[in-house]
């Protein structure tokens, strides 16, 4: 197993262990108290890249959906069906692009490749 992936696990577990609603600070205690070897900036990082409606996710090389973000600012565990798709972008995924498996589906062609029009800023 590599190391990435067991960080992942434990981050999946400390997840799991918090209530509905928690902050960044709950996820790092979980951290200190029983895996105090891996660095709060990859759970910090890990974060931002596992929260759907965070748009700074697209940064993140196969970002997990496992968190969203409330309005004001406490994370719980994403549902799709209580949050909506998101696109892994950070972005909510337009109606009627949305298969039965949860995984967006492109319509037409050109959506296909919108991404390559976005412009840095």
């Amino acid at each position: 197993m590599s190391d990435r992936t067991a960080k992942l696990e434990l981050f999946y577990e400390s997840i799991a262990a918090q209530p509905f609603a928690f902050d960044e600070a709950a996820i790092l205690s979980w951290f200190e108290q029983h895996a105090p070897w891996v660095d709060p900036l990859w759970v910090q990082g890990t974060m931002t890249a596992a929260t759907v409606n965070d748009r700074a996710r697209r940064h993140y090389p196969e970002p997990p959906d496992l968190l969203f973000r409330q309005s004001g600012g406490a994370w719980e565990r994403y549902e799709p069906g209580r949050h909506g798709p998101w696109l892994k972008t950070g972005f909510p995924a337009p109606e009627g692009t949305v298969g039965a498996e949860g995984y967006v589906v492109f319509v037409r062609d050109e959506q296909r490749n919108l991404w390559r029009q976005r412009r840095a800023g």
